[in-house]
């Protein structure tokens, strides 16, 4: 805030736009945040406890302050060329529609009463009927709203003499934001630095040459399988066939017509094989 200044007179429609909003939302009578004011204290001070209320008469009267506060250093305080060369830069929107936002805070659109909340037509639609609060309040919470503007407004800060100091230990913390920058350079980048080359290694060495090895157990299994299934499996298979071959020639080879040659080399063989199984 401090920074801004000068603003009525480069931007004097947005000004006012922003003095009428803001007084609106200081809660200052014939204005539409004077009625929700005055139904939000109402209804606390109606409440089984005036606690809530008294509290937000305290945030009522506060309100004022720093809203006319923001309003008379943005745009009656002094203008610094030297922060701002080129002047304000805003959309060409943005006056316009703070002006309309100020127009629409007037009171008239939402009560013919601009004194009671109560009389709403736009508080009675969306809430029903609010609960009035005591007498008095009406009256202290404009004198709060009133006096808290004027307050600001009219109030003349003495001249200070700059003085050169050096700045203390707190200022200098608060320049260097308590040196977490300098710490987070000195313990958390080096040791993130050293964790990714740890991962990195990790990766590199450790798991890709899990991998590589089992990939290579693998390969080697497939290989001792096809080994055991071309020379076992199929050589197994292959005698098999070659001997059954070999026998069926040896019975078929004699064709003397005598019945008890066959039998009798039948007899053998099954014998033989037998004893070949028995044996294994």
């Amino acid at each position: 805030i401090r920074n801004l200044g000068g603003l009525h007179k480069a931007m004097p429609g947005l000004s006012i736009a922003f003095a009428l909003c803001g007084a609106a939302l200081a809660g200052l009578p014939l204005l539409s945040g004077f009625l929700s004011k005055e139904a939000i204290l109402g209804s606390a001070f109606a409440g089984p406890t005036p606690v809530a209320g008294w509290l937000g008469l305290a945030a009522a009267a506060l309100t004022p302050l720093y809203i006319t506060r923001l309003w008379k250093h943005s745009f009656l305080g002094a203008r610094h060329p030297e922060l701002h060369p080129g002047g304000p830069a805003l959309p060409r929107m943005m006056p316009i529609i703070v002006l309309a936002l100020g127009v629409l805070s007037l009171v008239f659109w939402f009560s013919l009463d601009p004194l009671h909340a109560h009389r709403s037509w736009l508080i009675t639609l969306l809430h029903g009927h609010p609960k009035e609060g005591p007498g008095w309040l009406l009256w202290v919470s404009m004198a709060l709203s009133v006096l808290g503007v004027a307050a600001v407004l009219f109030r003349k800060r003495p001249g200070r003499a700059k003085v050169e100091t050096s700045p203390g230990i707190l200022a200098r913390l608060s320049y260097q934001a308590l040196f977490l920058d300098l710490f987070y350079q000195k313990t958390v980048v080096p040791f993130s630095v050293q964790v990714g080359k740890a991962t990195n290694w990790l990766d590199s060495r450790a798991w890709d040459g899990l991998v590589h090895l089992l990939s290579k157990g693998q390969v080697v299994g497939a290989q001792l399988v096809q080994f055991a299934d071309r020379y076992l499996v199929d050589g197994l298979v292959n005698g098999v066939a070659k001997l059954a071959k070999r026998v069926g020639h040896w019975l078929s080879t004699p064709r003397s017509g005598q019945i008890q040659t066959y039998l009798i080399r039948a007899l053998a063989v099954t014998v033989l094989v037998l004893a070949i199984l028995i044996l294994w």
